[in-house]
């Protein structure tokens, strides 16, 4: 399995339905995946277009007086190892996202021109 814990396995099967497989398994850059998985995963993933989605840590980052406080996220391992940490995500995966300040700490772009995937609505 790659070095992954049953729990983060699990986790990036339940992302991945709830994303659509719209953002990559593994990070471009920094990732602790081997690289023949990374090889071969980038390899099925290139054929198709991948997107990005936003991430805050805190409620009250989504209202500040300079905008939506937070990151992208590219990668369902980011997320994964993000995941316990933040507290609003979106499931919809955009075609661009970035940031408003040169600190990459506000995010823009989540808007619908930018949507690549909607994600169904699960109840």
């Amino acid at each position: 399995m790659g070095g992954k814990s049953m729990f983060e396995s699990r986790m990036n099967h339940i992302l991945n339905i709830i994303l659509g497989q719209g953002i990559y398994t593994y990070k471009l850059k920094n990732s602790k995946t081997n690289l023949p998985l990374k090889v071969k995963a980038f390899k099925v993933e290139g054929k198709t277009k991948k997107g990005a989605i936003p991430v805050v840590r805190f409620k009250e980052d989504l209202l500040t007086p300079s905008g939506v406080k937070g990151y992208v996220v590219t990668s369902l391992e980011s997320l994964t190892e993000d995941v316990d940490t933040l507290s609003h995500w979106s499931p919809n995966v955009f075609n661009y996202l970035t940031y408003t300040d040169d600190q990459r700490r506000y995010i823009k772009g989540f808007c619908c021109k930018f949507l690549n995937l909607l994600s169904n609505k699960i109840e």
